[in-house]
């Protein structure tokens, strides 16, 4: 999805998708979530850059959206050790998976940039299939990349403008029955 940039608020990109844990059989939201450092603020502590944010998940009830089924809250603190980091582009990666029965989902995910109080809130749906279902479904498409410097680790793109840095590009998605 396209998203309106608000200079002096986090920029936040992230990606949503439906799955079954292929060793539990158990149904799952996957969130990838990305936050450019370069639009967060950082104080200088002892030689080292820090920023601190909040990350809020909230799922909610596709067909009645006022219903929140569940929310997770995430203080976070990045530190890095140079302001090369926050200049150059890169970014913090947050990738998590809740449990959640089967279903259609409303997924908000709300960054707070806790030096200015300013928060971003983005939206997706999130699709999970019922493995005991008779009919076949298939999950949301996962986007994962890879760059030429980490050989054997993919991480999740929230977004389908993806970095030249990029090496490989990996399609996921399950089908069940």
């Amino acid at each position: 999805g396209v998203y309106q940039y608000q200079p002096g608020f986090p920029e936040v990109t992230f990606s949503t998708a439906g799955l079954i844990d292929e060793d539990t059989d158990s149904t799952k939201i996957n969130v990838s979530v990305e936050v450019l450092y370069r639009s967060l603020i950082f104080k200088n502590e002892d030689s080292l850059f820090e920023a601190s944010l909040l990350l809020e998940v909230q799922l909610f009830d596709q067909v009645n959206r006022a219903d929140i089924i569940n929310s997770f809250q995430f203080p976070l603190t990045i530190n890095l050790e140079s302001q090369e980091k926050i200049n150059d582009g890169s970014r913090y990666i947050f990738n998590r998976f809740f449990d959640a029965p089967p279903g259609d989902y409303l997924v908000n995910v709300l960054v707070t940039d806790m030096s200015t109080n300013k928060q971003t809130v983005r939206s997706s749906t999130a699709y999970i299939p019922n493995p005991l279902d008779e009919i076949s479904h298939i999950t949301n498409i996962r986007v994962y990349s890879k760059n030429q410097s980490d050989v054997n680790s993919f991480e999740p793109a929230t977004s389908y403008d993806l970095s030249e840095s990029a090496d490989s590009i990996k399609f996921t998605f399950q089908v069940t029955n």
